[in-house]
């Protein structure tokens, strides 16, 4: 029983989820996804499962088993595939050096404050998109006001046709650009 407890070698049953769309993007993108992992981790077994069309988007996802060699391997691959879950199947109990621990909370910090970087870039953008927008005399809210009302059959209470809408976010478009173009 001991010599369960140090083992540092795990089986892992992870669940990677990919969506998007069309459906045939969705299906290439986790079969990709499913081969790299193939050549760079120890995998047990693996299943894709059928995409599924949930609203406008497109899902699936695979179930894999993989041994990894510590917590350092298995922390890399969660941040590098960001499963969705995962399952421990063996060993049953583990013990874990401070600093295999410590490894594993300061990759996790520092991806935290990765994306926070991120973020906080990203809305600075957004923010200096949205002034200069104003000083074109463009309300930024404007352009992105959704007009449902717009997209219905007159007369009838059931949506228009995927061409109507397509045509209708077209139209949306070119008046967003002819606006910013005459303004810039």
């Amino acid at each position: 029983m001991e010599e369960q407890i140090n083992t540092t070698k795990m089986v892992v049953r992870v669940i990677i989820e990919v969506a998007g769309f069309p459906k045939e993007h969705v299906e290439q993108v986790i079969k990709k996804m499913v081969d790299r992992i193939k050549e760079q981790e120890k995998v047990l077994r693996s299943d894709i499962f059928e995409a599924k069309q949930i609203k406008e988007f497109w899902s699936t996802f695979t179930e894999m088993e993989l041994s990894f060699e510590g917590m350092d391997h298995l922390s890399g691959f969660c941040f590098e595939y960001m499963p969705s879950s995962l399952e421990i199947l063996e060993p049953e109990r583990l013990r874990l050096e401070s600093k295999d621990f410590e490894n594993a909370y300061n990759d996790l910090l520092g991806k935290l404050h990765h994306y926070d970087m991120s973020l906080k870039n990203t809305n600075a953008a957004n923010l200096l998109f949205q002034k200069k927008l104003r000083e074109l005399n463009i309300n930024p809210e404007d352009l992105v006001k959704s007009k449902k009302e717009d997209k219905k059959v007159e007369g009838s209470k059931e949506e228009a046709p995927v061409v109507e809408e397509e045509k209708q976010e077209a139209q949306e478009e070119d008046i967003f650009f002819t606006k910013l173009g005459n303004k810039v």
